[in-house]
């Protein structure tokens, strides 16, 4: 292994190996860099817009570099801020403690995204609050759950800490109830599934672990009830209710079943790994196949029960009547 070419913890590089090409950006950085460093700060580098592969800027923590010969870490690159503003139709509900929306695909939800060069929802809402006279520009909202980049659907933001603290406090006791719709490959069986999920299951992904090994690989219990809905040749479309928000659950859940998320690079690529890719040809998705479809929660000032729903979105319903054309054919 080769020595970090620049020893400092505010500017340094490394090369990269063979090797490296199968490991994440934040993997890499926990590896290299010169002062330890945590998942979460490994992944806040990257989105602070302060990590490179040769010349090219990084914003994804969870990459994994195919090209690229030397990783820099560059504290001192400017960040760069961007404009604008969701459409205002996404804005679900909004009142003067809290603002839910229907998040869009490829929108990181991130409050710090920006710095990154790259669009946040946070951000975004703010703008659109604005374009309403809901609010400023320049105010603050505080992120209550995420979703995932690829992913859409519904989302909330409190517009102060303590309906913050409240509402997190609703979803930590399984107060606020969350149903997806996914598209998988291949056909999954109702029921609940149930596992301990670390940051490395052992082959450099997220993923779950024997629950003898959960405290030590510090793994938290993940808990998805799946509902089958329609099935098709190669593919099924399910509901998914969460006890709990893990990082990246369903997508894991249903990977680790043998029936990936359409769209699922990440771990339809994990499930090769371990063997339990189907046989069949997966049907191919432009975007993640997966969407926060329902939320249901107990508004923190009011105590009024709220439930609000995300459309389906337009492209997932176009992957759907393909897969019943598709079906129809056979």
């Amino acid at each position: 292994m080769t020595d970090t070419t620049a020893n400092q913890p505010d500017q340094w590089s490394h090369p990269l190996t063979t090797e490296d090409r199968e490991e994440t950006i934040a993997a890499l950085l926990r590896r290299y860099a010169p002062a330890t460093l945590s998942w979460n700060a490994a992944r806040e580098l990257v989105w602070s817009g302060k990590v490179y592969l040769d010349d090219e800027r990084m914003d994804d923590p969870a990459l994994r570099p195919k090209r690229g010969d030397i990783l820099y870490v560059r504290m001192s690159t400017p960040r760069r801020v961007l404009t604008g503003e969701l459409d205002p139709a996404r804005l679900l509900f909004v009142d003067e403690h809290l603002v839910v929306i229907d998040k869009p695909t490829e929108l990181l939800s991130y409050a710090y995204a920006e710095q990154a060069g790259e669009p946040s929802a946070e951000m975004l809402t703010r703008g659109a609050l604005q374009h309403i006279r809901k609010g400023r520009a320049k105010d603050p909202l505080f992120l209550v759950h995420r979703l995932d980049k690829d992913s859409s659907g519904v989302m909330i933001f409190a517009r102060n800490r303590e309906i913050k603290d409240a509402l997190k406090e609703q979803f930590v006791s399984h107060q606020a109830q969350r149903e997806y719709r996914a598209i998988v490959a291949g056909h999954p069986t109702d029921g609940t599934i149930r596992s301990w999920i670390a940051e490395d299951r052992g082959d450099s992904y997220r993923g779950s672990v024997p629950e003898i090994e959960a405290v030590r690989r510090d793994a938290k219990e993940a808990i998805t009830h799946v509902t089958c809905l329609e099935r098709f040749a190669h593919a099924t479309l399910i509901a998914c209710r969460l006890e709990t928000g893990r990082t990246h659950q369903i997508r894991i859940h249903l990977s680790e079943a043998g029936c990936p998320l359409l769209g699922d690079k990440v771990y339809a690529k994990a499930c090769r790994i371990r063997g339990k890719l189907p046989s069949f040809p997966i049907p191919e998705s432009k975007r993640l196949a997966l969407h926060a479809l329902r939320l249901r929660f107990m508004h923190p000032v009011t105590q009024q029960v709220i439930e609000i729903e995300a459309p389906f979105p337009p492209d997932l319903t176009a992957l759907l009547q393909q897969l019943r054309k598709a079906e129809t054919r056979a």
